[in-house]
């Protein structure tokens, strides 16, 4: 079962990843979710705090590849 989690891409170009509403460095560390549709929300909602960064979701069994929003 595949596991997504949110990445974080700030102003100056540093990525991060979502862990419970706060950045932080490591993927490992990130929250995992069950299904993609779960991390867009996660992601949105952080994104609506702090707009002045960019969020995708991610998939932990292919990091390369970036999870589109239906």
């Amino acid at each position: 079962m595949s596991r997504y989690i949110v990445r974080v891409v700030g102003p100056a170009g540093m990525e991060t990843y979502l862990a419970r509403g706060r950045e932080v460095a490591a993927q490992d560390v990130a929250t995992h979710y069950p299904h993609p549709s779960n991390a867009w929300q996660a992601a949105e909602a952080y994104q609506a705090k702090t707009p002045r960064i960019y969020v995708d979701v991610l998939d932990t069994r292919d990091p390369e590849s970036r999870v589109l929003f239906d």
